[in-house]
């Protein structure tokens, strides 16, 4: 009696990303919101990133301060978001003094911008936009100093102290 054996592969593929190339500013508040996260779009601002395209939104999500540029294309985002490095040590042509890291993320007709140190945040991000295409950002202080937590929390804030 011949036995034959058949190998039999079974793959899994998980994806943490939900968003895909039509994610847009309505999504992403939706899928936080589903999720459990408290959003508001807030009034805009200054500009976080002028020599940036899109447009520029805030965010609370949890009582933090995310920054969102919703670009008329993902041809439009990657022409932006391409020339980020992974350290951060460039955003953009011009310089932004923050106390925080640079966390940003590119997904679809999105960039998103957390600058605080709160890993609830950057961990509810990475759930639906994939990782940060700025996994060695290094936290710093203005003009190159140490990031102060305590001010990180204070300036990336949705409530007055």
């Amino acid at each position: 009696m011949q036995v034959r054996t058949a190998a039999v592969g079974i793959v899994f593929v998980a994806a943490a990303c939900v968003a895909g190339p039509s994610m847009d500013l309505a999504g992403l508040v939706d899928q936080l919101t589903e999720r459990g996260a408290r959003v508001s779009v807030l009034a805009p601002g200054d500009r976080l990133i002028p020599w940036f395209g899109g447009t520029q939104r805030r965010l609370c999500i949890d009582d933090r301060v995310v920054y969102v540029l919703e670009y008329p294309d993902v041809g439009s985002r990657r022409a932006d978001s391409d020339g980020i490095p992974p350290d951060a040590s460039r955003i953009g042509p011009g310089t932004v003094e923050i106390n925080g890291r640079w966390r940003v993320w590119a997904e679809g007709r999105l960039l998103v911008f957390y600058l605080g140190l709160d890993d609830k945040i950057v961990a509810r991000l990475n759930g639906l936009l994939g990782p940060t295409i700025t996994p060695d950002a290094p936290p710093r202080g203005p003009f190159g100093g140490e990031a102060d937590p305590r001010v990180a929390a204070r300036d990336y804030s949705c409530v007055s102290p």
